[in-house]
């Protein structure tokens, strides 16, 4: 089977840099545990699959033997996929899920639903929170939800109005659009990558553009 970036097994373990002290690590791990699951690649899961079988010298037990514990919640955030990748994938998947990987379908999990909501206490928020999650949105929830909405806000005062957006690109669009409209002149701070780094995992752009009076935010505590 191939993956989004289009190698196969083989070529996902000769890509492998692994030390010794790793390799000891996974061998002796009792558990794993992915957290926001729902955001986990079809793909990615059977990679994972495929280098704990590996490592583990396991090759005929899911995840090399080791126990997994899958933490989410379906009706949040979806897989990131972009077009040419599905192009890709859907030669070998029915959809981009964690749940439709090779490996789920060949060893499907226990499934524990957690009921018990622990950030909120209002009741009446509660049931319109669940309403939403399952599509159930009636005109009691939408009146009360448009109660709360301040109209003229981004208008009035659009410098402390913040968009929060599901993807990257969406940020980027709306920060980039933000950027133009401020005048004067626009600097340039190129960022340095030490040693091997996979630029995918960068915490933000390499090169950060900015102009006065942008509005910066801190992704790192100032000490």
């Amino acid at each position: 089977k191939g993956w989004g970036n289009g190698i196969d097994k083989h070529g996902l373990l000769s890509k492998i840099r692994m030390g010794k002290d790793k390799a000891d690590l996974l061998q002796k791990l009792e558990l794993l545990i992915i957290d926001e699951v729902s955001m986990v690649r079809c793909d990615v899961l059977d990679a994972i699959d495929v280098v704990l079988r590996h490592v583990r010298r396991r090759p005929d037990q899911p995840f090399g033997g080791l126990q997994v514990l899958l933490i989410g919640d379906l009706y949040q955030l979806l897989p990131v996929v972009q077009g040419e990748e599905w192009e890709l994938l859907q030669t070998c998947y029915s959809g981009p899920f964690f749940f439709q990987s090779k490996v789920i379908q060949e060893a499907p999990p226990l499934y524990i639903e957690l009921k018990k909501i622990y950030r909120q206490n209002e009741q009446h928020f509660i049931d319109i929170l669940n309403r939403v999650r399952n599509n159930l949105v009636n005109d009691n929830d939408l009146i009360t939800l448009n109660a709360r909405h301040i109209s003229h806000l981004a208008e009035t005062h659009p410098e402390n109005t913040i968009t929060l957006t599901t993807h990257n690109r969406k940020a980027d669009a709306l920060n980039s659009a933000g950027l133009e409209k401020l005048e004067g002149p626009l600097y340039t701070f190129n960022g340095v990558i030490a040693k091997e780094f996979n630029e995918n995992a960068l915490p933000t752009e390499l090169t950060l553009r900015l102009k006065i009076g942008a509005q910066v935010m801190f992704i790192k505590n100032d000490t």
